[in-house]
């Protein structure tokens, strides 16, 4: 079974060649704490029977220089692709995206809405007009953007989608779906179903499953069960979060795996691995 891996970071050891500039000042925990090289998580993956995965830009240690990630990217381009970070409200970040894209090689961009632990100020709204330039040049070069909400955002990225049809977004976290009134999460799933009707795919992470379990009879297999009703085994695919969430990687993979024991053979390799490998243009062979 080819499997891919849509949410992984690396740090570097060289402080001096990569330093770190987090967003807002203030660097991640997990950056400090646990951190993983790319030859680390190189190691990890073929541990956990990897082929291929998503370097997504660690902003709260890198902010928008991408350079680690990039210079990762090329040495090792048959196990990774990239997901860049850019400034959506500078002057010049088109010409960011197209250094980032064209001249470095990532293949995607991600944005956050919802603000994480290090954000001091909460990020401007996803609908935000100054966005535009930025939404009309993912959409027209089919570039696909990572995005990362909290259900109260869903609005925003549904009036951002009717403006710019053509994009392609993959939902961070399964896209944090309001768990109230516990399984079968119907709520939650009915908030999330306005986005169906465009080019949206699901990551289920450690997160996501981490915070079903917090509540009072949560269900994680229950609520992955009900995503993949309502969106389709083929816009659903995984991601371990490694190293920000702890573990290894393989126990990561396996936690998010037992979530999917609903599934047949067909549908489970398709999460697992063709899925992302569509979004993304990477050989299965």
């Amino acid at each position: 079974m080819f499997y891919f891996d849509t949410h992984t970071h690396v740090i570097s050891s060289d402080r001096e060649q990569y330093p770190f500039a987090p967003l807002g000042g203030v660097q991640s925990a997990w950056s400090v704490e646990h951190p993983a090289t790319a030859e680390d998580l190189l190691t990890q993956m073929d541990e956990a029977g990897v082929d291929r995965a998503v370097l997504i830009q660690a902003a709260t240690a890198y902010g928008v220089d991408n350079s680690y990630a990039a210079d990762t990217l090329e040495r090792h381009r048959d196990r990774f692709v990239g997901v860049c970070a850019v400034d959506f409200l500078s002057d010049g970040v088109i010409d960011d995206l197209d250094h980032w894209i064209s001249d470095r090689g990532f293949s995607g961009v991600r944005i956050r809405r919802s603000p994480g632990s290090t954000n001091i100020e909460a990020p401007a709204r996803l609908d935000d007009p100054r966005h535009n330039r930025v939404w009309e040049y993912l959409s027209d070069r089919k570039i696909p953007v990572c995005v990362t909400v909290r259900a109260e955002h869903l609005p925003e990225l549904s009036a951002v989608l009717f403006g710019f049809p053509g994009l392609t977004v993959l939902v961070d976290n399964g896209g944090r779906p309001r768990l109230d009134g516990g399984p079968p999460y119907d709520e939650g799933i009915r908030e999330l179903s306005v986005l169906k009707e465009f080019d949206v795919h699901l990551k289920i992470t450690p997160g996501v499953i981490h915070r079903v379990q917090k509540q009072p009879g949560g269900d994680p297999g229950a609520l992955v069960t009900r995503l993949i009703e309502e969106f389709g085994s083929e816009r659903v695919m995984v991601g371990s979060n490694f190293p920000a969430a702890k573990g290894s990687l393989g126990d990561l993979l396996d936690l998010i795996e037992d979530t999917l024991g609903a599934l047949g053979p067909a549908q489970k390799s398709a999460v697992l691995g063709t899925n992302a490998a569509a979004i993304y243009r990477v050989s299965t062979a």
